[in-house]
């Protein structure tokens, strides 16, 4: 109880001016019996009908569902407050390198540089030269709406060409795209799936640079 109270104060909610929730009205969620058998287990799911999120039915539920969400959550006292101090907070400018490969004396890294929402990838010619910095690939120039994002990344051991994987909307099912370095343009070669959640992914470079 006494965190609660610390917590509530840092975050200047009224607890004590806040009325009891009323209990919430969650929509009704129909009952779609299948059977599953895997091995000599064998279950019954009611819910699997919900996987499919291309259903109208399962569409519905989710707009129900969010809507329930949002009249909870947008009446919170102090959430506005809240939500402005952590977006300055958040977008506050900052740099921050990771991800960090030499590869033919050049140095390449992830560099994230708010209010960009996603990590770019830069190659300095030299590390103790930052004005070297070049941008190899800005997923940010590419889509503005930020949807574009690096898995991973493998420079060849020559440094002159960089294979890049590129997934959207957060799905992680990344593709790898070719770029040169000098240039930072992309050479046109796309490898699909090479990355997909939980499994990871990469790429690894013959020595003349030539294939992966």
């Amino acid at each position: 109880m006494r965190n609660a109270i610390v917590i509530a104060a840092l975050l200047w909610i009224p607890i004590a001016a806040a009325a009891p929730p009323d209990k919430p009205h969650y929509p009704a969620t129909a009952k779609h019996p299948v059977s599953e058998r895997y091995g000599d287990t064998s279950f019954k799911d009611d819910y699997q009908w919900l996987e499919d999120a291309a259903d109208p039915a399962v569409q519905k539920w989710v707009e129900e569902e969010n809507r329930l969400t949002r009249s909870i959550l947008d009446v919170v006292p102090g959430r506005a407050a809240i939500a402005a101090r952590l977006t300055k907070l958040l977008m506050a400018p900052r740099l921050g390198y990771f991800a960090v490969i030499e590869r033919g004396g050049k140095l390449f890294a992830l560099k994230f540089q708010p209010p960009k929402e996603q990590s770019m990838l830069v190659v300095l010619d030299s590390p103790s030269d930052p004005n070297s910095e070049r941008i190899v690939y800005d997923p940010t120039v590419a889509d503005a709406k930020g949807s574009i994002s690096i898995d991973f990344y493998v420079p060849s051991l020559d440094g002159r060409r960089v294979a890049v994987s590129l997934s959207r909307n957060g799905s992680e099912d990344g593709s790898v795209h070719i770029f040169d370095v000098a240039s930072a343009k992309e050479l046109g070669d796309v490898i699909p799936r090479v990355n997909y959640p939980t499994a990871g992914g990469s790429v690894a470079w013959n020595g003349d640079g030539s294939g992966f």
